[in-house]
């Protein structure tokens, strides 16, 4: 992996790894102080936060890069765990998965605001895909954009995260020039 993203112009701080997904499992831990001690400038990738501080900070000296799910954000049961997590040292991001027709436009608009008025590095979704289905039987994906035949187009959703990053820069620009700062 290393040669094949050294052979591609890429250096360790532009790649994570993502091992496990939505786990903090002992495997998880085994497997990362493994590669870890192969090779210590690979960056471990986690999406996963655990109201348990303890078990968070057995993970804090592997993971690089912390990308918990949203909901962990307002649940205060999660509030140590996202302490340690600031303790490291590491970036913080947040995601959501599968967009539904119950997401209102507002939601992809807010999620960047959400990202900057917590203090973390970025946010995303997990479901980059066309707004189709994706399987006969599942339900409808309402992606981020649609795809036809003369390529892709964005959807509204699509248009409302990038009105949403723009106003995250306009926020992190406000704030590095007011006298309060981020307590703006």
């Amino acid at each position: 992996l290393v040669a094949a993203t050294e052979h591609a112009g890429l250096k360790y701080e532009d790649w994570n790894l993502h091992i496990y997904d939505e786990t903090l499992s002992d495997e998880f831990l085994d497997a990362a102080r493994r590669i870890k001690a192969h090779n210590p400038n690979i960056r471990i990738f986690s999406d996963k936060a655990e109201p348990n501080p303890e078990r968070m900070r057995q993970f804090a000296s592997v993971v690089d890069y912390w990308c918990p799910l949203v909901p962990t954000l307002n649940d205060t049961q999660y509030d140590s765990s996202y302490a340690v997590m600031r303790e490291s040292g590491h970036p913080i991001m947040m995601y959501l998965c599968e967009p539904t027709p119950t997401s209102s436009l507002a939601e992809y608009r807010l999620m960047p605001w959400r990202a900057w008025h917590y203090g973390l590095q970025g946010f995303g979704y997990w479901a980059f895909l066309p707004n189709r289905q994706r399987q006969q039987d599942a339900a409808p994906n309402y992606g981020f954009f649609y795809q036809d035949s003369e390529g892709f187009s964005p959807s509204r959703r699509w248009l409302e995260w990038e009105n949403g990053i723009d106003d995250y820069r306009l926020l992190e620009t406000a704030a590095r020039y007011s006298p309060q700062g981020r307590q703006m």
